[in-house]
């Protein structure tokens, strides 16, 4: 599947480059695009996996289990709750940056710009 992913991620590339240029969407181009290499990935890998005989995909495979969610949430919840600690210290950082540059001579978007350079 190493192909597969290898083929997402150049179609990925191409739609974000035309989706991103100025003509188009900017950031938002960038999320579209992002969301149409996951989809494409997805038909990808399920197509994939149909051609073999030791893989068979059935509706009920997509069914949630509870069980399997409780191992899987249990799993990654530490994750998840560090995840959104680093998204609340990220935001406020930010408006920090944007609050406090807007007041410099330089502006608000430099600050917020160096920041990113230094992480």
């Amino acid at each position: 599947m190493k192909k597969e992913g290898s083929t997402a991620s150049m179609l990925w590339l191409d739609i974000r480059r035309g989706f991103c240029s100025k003509r188009f969407w900017g950031m938002y181009g960038a999320a579209a695009a992002t969301v149409i290499g996951q989809v494409i990935s997805a038909i990808i890998a399920v197509c994939y996996l149909s051609h073999y005989c030791t893989v068979t995909l059935h509706s009920k495979h997509f069914r949630p289990n509870a069980s399997h969610l409780a191992q899987i949430c249990s799993l990654g919840m530490a994750s998840a709750i560090n995840q959104v600690a680093m998204m609340i210290v990220q935001i406020t950082m930010n408006n920090l940056l944007k609050h406090y540059g807007a007041q410099s001579v330089y502006g608000e978007s430099i600050p917020i710009a160096c920041s990113g350079k230094f992480k």
